[in-house]
Order: C-alpha cells, then structure tokens, then sequence
C-alpha cells in the first residue's frame, strides 16, 4: 500500500510540473514570458555630449532612438542647442510677379543674440539685438527697444519656425518625422498639414543645434516658401558687438 501511495505522489508531482510546463510554453509563445535580454548601455558622443537625443554603442555604431510621429515632439524637447553659434539662411517666397528672396544671420553668445535681415540685393533690412530681457530693432526708418521678445524672435525675423511650434503644435496633424542626414547632419524630419488652409511644411532640424537646415511651405502641390541653412557654425566669421544701441 505504501509503495502504491509513493508511486500515486509521484505521479501526481510530475503531472503538476507537466502543467506548468505547458502553461509556460504557451505564455512565452504569446510574449507575455520574454527572455531576459543583455541590457547595452549607450554612453554620448563626444560630438553631442550635451545633446541626450544621440548615442554611440559600445559597437560604435550611430544610436537614435526610434521615432516617428508619435513621438518626435519627445525628441525635440531632449534636443539641448549651443551656447554660441553663427546662422546663417536664405530665403524665397513665391509672389504673382515672380520670387522674392531675402538671407539673413544669426548670431548667438549665451543670452545674447544679433539678428541681421538683408535683401537680395544686399541693403541691410533690419537688425535685432536682444540681452534676453529686450530687443533693439534698427530699421532703415529708425530704430527703437521692444519688450516683446516673441515679435522680435530670430526665428520670426529670418522666417524660420523654431522649436516652439513643433512643441506646441497639434501632433495629429504630424504626417510624417524620421531619423535622416542632410547634408552631412542628423537631423530630424518632420512634415506638418495645416487643414484649414491646404498647405504643407516639410523641415529637417538639426538634432545637434535644435534649428531648420531646411524648410518649404507646400500649396496645392507646388512649393511657395523655401528657406535653406547656407552656415551653421559654434564660431563667429567676423567681430560681433551685441550693445544694444
């Protein structure tokens, strides 16, 4: 009898690890049980050691995380832009009578800024100094110091979006964002509708200096608006004064 008993426990155990066997086998095939995987830790690149959004492996190769329209506005917000940089962009807007162009620079030291707009033909336009506090615009017609910072923004002089708007925008109208180069740099491809007026914004943002390298306005199917990154350098070509006056 006892040997009966012992033969009836061991059934009964190697019935029940059978049962866990089975349950185990069918939650891993439908990967609720994963495998434990090595876990790579990714230290910055020298290059953006103040920029979370890029990574180099331990194999060296280019880590970015993977994005797309869900979450590229994450994406914009870790990007960190340098304390100091020189900008430079041009312009064309499609008009009745033909094109009209305009370039522009940029120059940035900390909290200090020079916006400088000029016309195809070189005249010098307009010039916004900012200390972060105010601007001091100079016109051809005069010159005067504003408080409103948003007026006077670099990126609104040079007719350029800046990080704000894709941080801001409404993300459903986001049609497409991907990891791309252009022209040598990493940047962050992103095209945005604007439903209530049947246009299209295409942009490439440096993941490195959190600006547009390149961006068009789509109406219709034809482009109206270019505007396109000719210098985007940490150092000035040329001697600087931000006096704001």
């Amino acid at each position: 009898m006892r040997v009966r008993r012992w033969i009836g426990k061991i059934f009964g155990i190697v019935f029940l690890l059978l049962i866990v066997a089975l349950i185990y086998v069918m939650l891993r095939s439908d990967g609720v049980i994963s495998e434990p995987k090595k876990e790579i830790i990714l230290m910055p690149d020298s290059e953006f050691a103040e920029n979370p959004v890029l990574f180099r492996a331990e194999d060296g190769s280019l880590t970015v995380p993977v994005v797309d329209r869900n979450n590229c506005q994450q994406i914009i917000a870790a990007i960190r832009p340098p304390e100091r940089l020189y900008w430079e962009v041009t312009t064309s807007m499609r008009t009745p009578n033909g094109s009209e162009r305009t370039s522009g620079r940029y120059y940035q030291s900390g909290s200090s800024t020079r916006t400088e707009l000029y016309s195809a033909g070189g005249s010098l336009l307009k010039t916004a100094i900012s200390n972060g506090r105010s601007v001091f615009v100079r016109t051809p017609e005069g010159s005067r110091t504003v408080s409103n910072l948003e007026l006077y923004k670099p990126e609104t002089i040079l007719q350029m979006s800046d990080i704000e708007f894709f941080l801001n925008c409404d993300a459903k109208n986001l049609l497409k964002a991907e990891i791309v180069d252009y022209k040598g740099y990493d940047c962050l491809y992103v095209s945005y509708r604007f439903p209530e007026l049947d246009q299209v914004e295409n942009y490439y943002l440096s993941l490195k200096y959190g600006l547009p390298l390149h961006a068009e306005t789509v109406s219709g199917g034809v482009v109206t608006f270019t505007a396109e990154t000719v210098a985007l350098e940490d150092e000035f070509p040329r001697e600087v004064s931000f006096a704001m006056g």
